[in-house]
């Protein structure tokens, strides 16, 4: 599961153009919270990112929202789960292109 994580994770890092158009509040929507604050940093970092171009912003939602929901579920069950999404997640933040930071 730990490997899936980061699989999607990475995806999401390298999948997302980041491009100096336009400017996006990158904001995490109440609810939205996966319930560990790296991941959350993650995808409100990476949100932010490809809000700058609406085509990428487009095509990069479904995969945001699959992954929001797989770390919820997996972060829901605690445990070593929760911890290594905890250190995955801090991972994938350290990876995040400079230009989207």
């Amino acid at each position: 599961m730990k490997k899936l994580m980061i699989g999607l994770m990475m995806a999401g890092v390298f999948a997302v153009g980041c491009g100096d158009k336009g400017s996006g509040s990158g904001a995490v929507a109440a609810g939205d919270s996966v319930g560990v604050a790296e991941c959350d940093d993650y995808l409100k970092k990476m949100e932010a990112c490809f809000s700058k171009d609406a085509a990428t912003k487009a095509a990069m939602e479904p995969s945001m929202k699959t992954t929001r929901d797989s770390w919820k579920t997996a972060a829901a069950s605690g445990g070593a789960a929760k911890d290594g999404l905890k250190q995955a997640c801090t991972a994938a933040a350290a990876a995040i292109p400079a230009n989207c930071k």
